[in-house]
């Protein structure tokens, strides 16, 4: 999946090839090619050994459709389509039985924020970010906890946009948002993030000007 440049004019630039990777023989296998057609910016999540893939741009517009992938039976089952608006460069986190989702754009910042529920295969609308939105940015969620941090308020210099260091937690009992803070080194977007041991991680990613190659850690 993903954006191929070199082949814009072909295909919109869209790939749709979907691998297997097998971590103990280093090996790839190609499985059942994705069904939908926004893999550019789109976002993933897995529930119950199964692959949730959604959103995205698909070379002409923003997109709200979301997909199941079954790895035994190597297939696609498309899902309720997003109830909010078209988007990419969303985020969504999840702990195994809750998962969020939202921010993103659509020529528009978006700083809505809903739950997903996969065994009814419905959406519930939270309470917004604190902010007017984001894209490219990173979440995680740790010991129960729902952080997103990083990315960019899409927009000039005479509209406001830039990018963004701050972490910010999502309480779900409350329902309300807490800011928790600034990754050092200033802001950024297209960054990764991973968890070890309750400590999440983040880092890479670029500014206005540079490709970033720091990383950090922070505990909750």
């Amino acid at each position: 999946m993903g954006f191929d440049r070199y082949n814009y004019a072909y295909s919109g630039g869209i790939l749709t090839d979907f691998w297997m990777y097998i971590p103990k023989t280093n090996t790839w296998t190609q499985k059942a090619n994705f069904q939908g057609k926004a893999t550019n910016a789109c976002v993933c999540f897995v529930y119950k050994n199964c692959i949730y893939i959604g959103s995205g741009f698909d070379g002409h517009g923003f997109n709200s459709e979301f997909w199941k992938y079954n790895p035994t039976q190597n297939s696609w089952i498309r899902m309720n389509y997003f109830a909010g608006p078209d988007r990419a460069g969303a985020i969504v986190c999840g702990d195994g039985k809750h998962y969020f989702f939202g921010t993103g754009y659509r020529t528009i910042n978006e700083n809505d924020w809903w739950e997903y529920f996969p065994e009814t295969d419905t959406w519930t609308k939270r309470k917004s970010m604190p902010d007017s939105g984001r894209e490219n940015a990173v979440a995680l969620s740790i010991d129960n906890r729902f952080f997103v941090s990083t990315g960019r308020c899409f927009g000039g210099n005479l509209t406001g946009g830039h990018v963004k260091s701050d972490i910010i937690e999502y309480d779900m009992d409350r329902n309300v948002w807490y800011i928790r803070g600034n990754i050092p080194n200033g802001g950024r977007e297209n960054s990764i993030c991973f968890i070890i041991n309750g400590k999440g991680y983040i880092g890479f990613g670029e500014n206005d000007t540079n490709i970033l190659n720091d990383f950090w850690s922070f505990k909750p």
